[in-house]
């Protein structure tokens, strides 16, 4: 267990700062949410057996992940939309000019979802999560980094054609 948390809880981490709005940031511990997010999706006995069944749990945790940080902004959104009514409180304006990139990441992860899961895996492994070639070979079972390399980047222009649509 601590295996995995040690090689994946700073990436999602990362990725769930990265997603983060400004107006949510003070409101969530990112590094606790991560950790608590790949704790909840671990499969018993707290290893993975097969490079399938690790590449399930990541995509487990980011989905976690993905959930609590939008209950916590259902939770802050809430609750500065009752003070903005009242007091007119910085931060709904912030949250307004997000607008934009949110319909962008919405946009995202409805094409995220429309892709095969080849094509999927390889788009969260490298540029979700920042996993080093080395592993995104292990884990998309390439024979090398110029396979894996080739792959995530077919995944991309697919992704781009659906967001497109």
């Amino acid at each position: 267990m601590a295996d995995y948390l040690d090689r994946y809880a700073p990436r999602l981490e990362r990725w769930m700062q990265l997603r983060t709005p400004r107006w949510l940031r003070g409101t969530i511990d990112c590094r606790t949410a991560a950790r608590a997010a790949l704790a909840d999706c671990l499969p018993p006995g707290g290893r993975c057996h097969g490079v399938a069944e690790e590449v399930a749990f990541v995509e487990r945790a980011r989905a976690q992940a993905q959930d609590r940080l939008a209950r916590a902004a259902c939770r802050a959104s809430d609750s500065l939309g009752e003070a903005t009514e009242t007091e007119g409180v910085l931060g709904v304006d912030s949250m307004r000019a997000t607008d934009v990139s949110s319909h962008l990441l919405q946009r995202y992860d409805a094409a995220l979802t429309h892709l095969g899961r080849a094509d999927r895996e390889a788009i969260i492994l490298r540029l979700e999560l920042g996993l080093p070639w080395a592993e995104v070979v292990t884990l998309l079972e390439k024979p090398s980094a110029p396979a894996a390399k080739m792959a995530v980047c077919r995944a991309l222009v697919r992704l781009a054609r659906e967001m497109a649509a």
